[in-house]
């Protein structure tokens, strides 16, 4: 039976989550859908110190519009590992980029797009971008 949808309700822990660990691989039904209400979710937890987010094998990935705004100032590591995603849009590899930009306090981020097309452009700038932080490691 194939994964389609996924329900996650973590308001009541919203405050006092610290670390979330999820991974989907060989989810290629995993509707788009779902995957906002993922990263929605994800949106709204406040004191994150640990993410580790995985997605392998989702077709209808083509999105990676996570918002870290709330834990911004709590998040230590970060983790997302993207594995023959092959939709993403550049836009929203662009969006990542400006997540990552507001992680000041974040010490270890892991960025990994293995068979994803990602612009060769938009590669170079995360590349830059992560190669200038000691702790951060991109593999494309």
């Amino acid at each position: 039976m194939e994964l389609s949808t996924f329900s996650l309700n973590l308001m009541r822990s919203a405050s006092s989550l610290r670390n979330l660990d999820l991974t989907f691989f060989n989810c290629p039904l995993l509707s788009e859908d779902t995957i906002a209400t993922i990263y929605e979710t994800i949106s709204q937890l406040t004191d994150l110190t640990r993410l580790r987010l995985a997605f392998g094998f989702c077709e209808y990935l083509t999105k990676v519009n996570l918002s870290l705004d709330k834990s911004a100032n709590s998040l230590k590591n970060l983790s997302l590992f993207l594995y023959s995603c092959p939709n993403i849009e550049e836009q929203s590899i662009c969006h990542l980029l400006n997540t990552l930009r507001q992680l000041t306090q974040t010490t270890s981020i892991s960025l990994s797009f293995k068979n994803c097309s990602i612009p060769e452009s938009i590669a170079e700038d995360l590349s830059m971008f992560c190669s200038a932080r000691s702790g951060w490691e991109l593999k494309l």
